[in-house]
């Protein structure tokens, strides 16, 4: 048995890089799979595989349900106060859009954000961003929107230090963020991705009403949360976001979060179901 809190969040080790690349394979199977986390460790990017791993196999629409155990629930649905890391990135992640994206070998490239660059001595950050993001509610990402996120986070994030060298966020224009740093900072990336989580990107009619982020999600992210579905502390289910820019990145028809909080019932429910038991047999003989 191994902590997931033990795992690091901010890079990924070489170890990491090895655990991905398995359960990208086998989380290709469209079937039920009851991924127990909490005894073979994974990280944020874990999602980011199982929703990229039809690459090889491209898939029409999504299908299939990817159930995942987590040891806790989430300290809040949004985004902004509900900390990072494992596993309440999760929660994060699967309905929020980031500007940039991390993948599991630790390589940044482009999320809500088409580009970025640095300029004048690395105190200027400029992110541009696609023009085909919408939110989960149909409306389209704007500068002003990533800012108001932003600022959003800057007031109220619980991660909201890593942001301590933004000195201001302001939009030039509907598709450019221009962030002006007190210094230098080269982690500003890494920040701004979905592994770290600072400042991910809420649609303005919900931080308009930060309250009704309890118990619904309003974010661009590939998924969104079934309300109805969902039982808070017991499970949290979403649903593929039909406004989502890349349809090819939404493998699962479903996905479950399931809380179950100790080992005991944990390995129940790994045993309980004959292609889980297989699968966390295999993982555990690998690891």
């Amino acid at each position: 048995h191994r902590d997931l809190h033990s795992f690091p969040t901010r890079r990924s080790s070489d170890l990491g890089k090895y655990r991905m690349k398995y359960l990208a394979r086998w989380l290709k199977r469209p079937t039920r799979v009851l991924v127990v986390l909490s005894l073979i460790g994974a990280t944020a990017s874990l999602v980011t595989e199982a929703q990229g791993a039809s690459a090889s196999k491209p898939r029409t629409s999504p299908g299939g349900t990817l159930t995942i155990a987590s040891s806790t629930g989430p300290i809040s649905l949004n985004p902004a106060l509900n900390g990072n890391g494992i596993p309440l990135m999760w929660f994060n992640s699967l309905a929020y859009g980031s500007l940039i994206h991390r993948t599991p070998a630790g390589v940044s490239e482009p999320g809500i954000a088409s580009s970025w660059a640095y300029s004048n001595g690395g105190k200027t950050f400029t992110v541009q961003l696609k023009s085909s993001v919408e939110f989960s509610d149909g409306c389209p990402v704007t500068a002003a929107d990533v800012v108001s996120s932003v600022q959003y986070y800057q007031k109220n994030g619980t991660c909201a230090n890593d942001l301590g060298n933004l000195a201001s966020v302001t939009a030039s224009g509907p598709s450019t963020v221009v962030f002006q740093l007190s210094k230098p900072d080269p982690l500003l990336p890494y920040y701004l991705d979905q592994e770290d989580g600072a400042a991910p990107i809420i649609a303005p009619s919900a931080l308009a009403n930060p309250t009704s982020l309890s118990s619904a999600t309003d974010g661009a992210g590939p998924y969104m949360l079934d309300a109805a579905a969902t039982v808070a502390n017991s499970s949290y289910v979403y649903v593929p976001n039909p406004h989502y820019y890349d349809p090819s990145q939404q493998y699962w028809s479903k996905i479950v979060i399931e809380i179950i909080t100790s080992d005991s019932s944990t390995l129940a429910a790994l045993q309980s179901r004959s292609e889980e038991r297989r699968v966390g047999k295999e993982c555990r003989s690998r690891w």
